[in-house]
């Protein structure tokens, strides 16, 4: 015998006899007079609580959603000042900001 792999929703368990083709008889492979089990809820007895750390890293969190991605302001300042030439990039002042950015992480 054989089961009939056509789907679920077709002849689902269905037995066919390998040397003639034909059903010999449909089997269900779920009973259908068993009720499904009820699905376990949240207990009331249940409770997680936040250390004082993870309590300040979510208020750390919502307070940098509310912050803008870009403070347009100086973005603007400094557009103004490249329209009027004004805008002076000092190489050594970079230079010494990126050294001491490598420096603080090894």
């Amino acid at each position: 015998m054989v089961i009939d792999p056509s789907g679920p929703s077709q002849n689902k368990g269905s037995i066919i006899n390998s040397t003639s083709g034909s059903k010999s008889r449909a089997v269900s492979s779920t009973p259908s007079s068993v009720p499904a089990a009820p699905k376990p809820g949240p207990s009331l007895a249940d409770s997680v609580s936040l250390s004082s750390r993870a309590q300040t890293l979510v208020k750390l969190e919502g307070k940098i959603t509310q912050a803008p991605d870009v403070d347009r302001q100086k973005v603007e300042s400094i557009k103004q000042s490249i329209a009027e030439g004004r805008y002076t990039i000092d190489p050594h002042k970079i230079a010494a900001a990126i050294l001491a950015e490598d420096d603080n992480n090894p």
